[in-house]
């Protein structure tokens, strides 16, 4: 009886029936040929389960590139794998689009292959990626780091066929801002990094220093639009302890004026909450004082916080 000297098996196994006929075992190739495209079931012969020789022959060796295939449909082939860690043996079949677990007794694998795999998923700037495999249809979900915000598509990527990670699509960008130092120049612009809509809010903790007034700005980055202005003046011209909301389209609109109960004080920290309503603004300060101001433009067109040096920010916070 001739034993195939590469695995040591002999040559009484190298046919096994089953219901959808006979397979041959072909060991003399070292290689995968055409990727398995059908299989009907695992074989389970007794006589394969009994001989532990193939096994562990295989095991051990990790020779050659076992292919069970149909004697009727000898360019369809299934190749059995054995996974160490979990012990088991599994299938990689369509082409590898799709790997099958082998649970059936008797199932002969071989370490002879590797899963196909992808490298580790790209890094996200800002950001964290989490996955447990690397392994053809396995996920990579992507989260931000504190004070980011992730805005894009799609948060997570999936392995693919061609061992390359897709799917994902988006960034990881700065919502949350602290002990913002006074500008070099007259003003200070903050990037507002995603679309502003309805329930969009903004918190500024900030200390005004001893000076005639301060404002905050809520503009489109070029300045020639402001969508939402406050002008705090303690002492400026002939306005005393005044909080003015106005907008800028071009020209400057209906100016609002608050003097009752005036929030506002020097060297005094306040905490502004803005929130951008279907209407307009809703302003809270402390929360105590309240403010609110119709829209005069599409508050989709912010795209920058503007502040000045005559208040030092503690804290800048956009939510989404």
């Amino acid at each position: 009886m001739k034993i195939f000297s590469e695995l040591g098996i002999r040559s009484s196994h190298m046919f096994i029936i089953i219901a959808a006929g006979v397979l041959v075992v072909n060991v003399d190739s070292q290689i995968c040929g055409r990727a398995p495209v059908i299989y009907n079931r695992v074989f389970t012969d007794k006589a394969v389960v009994e001989d532990a020789l193939v096994t562990k022959t295989g095991i051990a060796t990790k020779l050659g590139c076992l292919e069970v295939c149909g004697r009727s449909l000898a360019v369809v082939c299934t190749a059995f794998v054995f996974n160490k860690q979990q012990q088991q043996c599994k299938i990689y079949k369509h082409s590898l689009n799709q790997l099958t677990q082998v649970t059936e007794t008797g199932s002969v694998g071989f370490a002879i292959l590797e899963e196909a795999t992808c490298p580790a998923p790209p890094p996200l700037p800002n950001g964290t990626v989490t996955y447990t495999s690397v392994v053809i249809g396995s996920t990579a979900t992507y989260s931000c780091d504190a004070d980011y915000h992730f805005f894009g598509l799609s948060q997570s990527s999936v392995c693919e066929t061609t061992r390359a990670w897709n799917g994902f699509n988006g960034s990881c960008r700065q919502v949350f801002f602290y002990n913002i130092t006074p500008p070099s120049g007259p003003t200070r612009d903050i990037s507002v990094p995603g679309l502003v809509t309805a329930g969009w809010k903004i918190e500024a903790i900030g200390t005004p220093l001893d000076s005639p007034r301060f404002y905050f700005n809520l503009m489109h980055d070029n300045n020639r639009i402001i969508a939402f202005h406050m002008d705090v003046r303690f002492n400026f011209g002939d306005v005393i302890n005044t909080v003015v909301i106005n907008s800028f389209t071009g020209y400057w609109g209906r100016e609002d004026s608050y003097q009752p109960s005036f929030p506002f004080a020097p060297d005094q920290q306040f905490n502004l909450t803005i929130l951008v309503t279907d209407n307009g603004f809703e302003l809270t300060v402390d929360g105590q004082w309240h403010a609110t101001r119709e829209h005069s433009i599409n508050a989709a067109v912010i795209t920058a916080i503007r502040i000045d040096d005559a208040c030092i920010y503690q804290s800048v916070k956009m939510f989404y």
